[in-house]
């Protein structure tokens, strides 16, 4: 008598394996996809930052001259002043990075709020 796998034995462990993949599969690739909606997020407050602290550090620049004052600053112009990486920028916004986002800084009291917009500065 020959030891081994019946064809039914075999198609039984090559469905369940099957459907415990069914199952884990999607679950997986929700949490690839969640990892990198959280780093697309940290990427872009770190570049906020990096736009705050490029304002504060070019005061001469970007003059605090009251209540409202805003500023627009590009992308390509953080890069030009090494406040910005220039990989950082294409991975997160392409090869067009210059014209695909730009800063809006403005003065609120003696505080300085960075949000980011589309376009480029006009």
């Amino acid at each position: 008598m020959e030891k081994g796998f019946t064809l039914v034995e075999l198609i039984a462990t090559i469905v369940v394996i099957g459907l415990i993949a069914a199952f884990a599969l999607p679950q997986v690739l929700n949490q690839f996809n969640n990892h990198q909606d959280e780093l697309s997020k940290q990427q872009e407050e770190l570049i906020l930052e990096s736009a705050r602290s490029y304002v504060l550090e070019n005061t001469s620049k970007f003059p605090n001259t009251g209540e409202g004052t805003t500023y627009c600053i590009s992308l390509s112009e953080m890069v030009t002043a090494e406040a910005l990486e220039e990989s950082i920028a294409k991975s997160l916004f392409g090869e067009s990075y210059a014209t695909a986002k730009h800063f809006i800084a403005s003065y609120q009291g003696s505080s300085i709020h960075v949000s980011l917009a589309d376009g480029a500065c006009h």
